[in-house]
């Protein structure tokens, strides 16, 4: 855990552990996703399949940031190839009145430190092109650049509806050596 303020003469405790599915309402209110508690909910069952691991930063009972770390790595074959056996770490994200008092720090450390008693030697994820607050923390955290540019990505899921869905992801590629 650590210390958090909104007012800085107050702080608040915060501590970080697993989703449940009972946390999927609360996090789907606080760090609002297009796909809302549908994608909590099969984020927290793809967790209880051994899948992922989604992990969430609480102050006062209420969610303040969140990461997910997916034990498979990247599925996109030329990602698969140049980060194999790798976990990919996605969705670090902290609410923007609790940034910046190392919440996000603290969520990376513990899903690289569940990726380190898994055995992993490597850690990766992808930050978005312009985000100069995101990767300088993640250099800070000793990530480091794959070399080759932006890697553009385009997936297809089901949303809530069942609906046939594209995305298209433009992102950095970073990895981090776990020592």
């Amino acid at each position: 855990g650590g210390q958090v303020a909104g007012d800085m003469s107050q702080p608040i405790p915060w501590e970080i552990r697993d989703v449940r599915r009972e946390d999927t309402a609360a996090l789907a209110a606080s760090i609002p996703h297009k796909d809302g508690t549908f994608r909590r909910e099969w984020l927290a069952s793809q967790q209880m399949a051994g899948h992922l691991d989604y992990i969430a930063a609480w102050s006062q009972g209420l969610p303040v940031g969140q990461g997910i770390i997916l034990w498979e790595g990247y599925v996109i074959p030329a990602l698969a190839e140049e980060f194999p056996c790798t976990p990919v770490i996605r969705s670090v994200e902290v609410l923007e009145r609790y940034r910046g008092r190392g919440i996000g720090s603290s969520i990376v450390t513990e899903l690289e430190a569940r990726a380190r008693i898994r055995g992993f030697t490597f850690v990766s994820l992808g930050v978005m092109p312009g985000n100069a607050s995101a990767e300088s923390l993640w250099r800070r955290l000793g990530y480091v650049d794959w070399g080759k540019g932006i890697f553009n990505a385009t997936s297809v899921y089901e949303d809530a509806d069942g609906q046939k869905v594209s995305r298209h992801e433009r992102f950095i590629p970073m990895r981090k050596r776990l020592s």
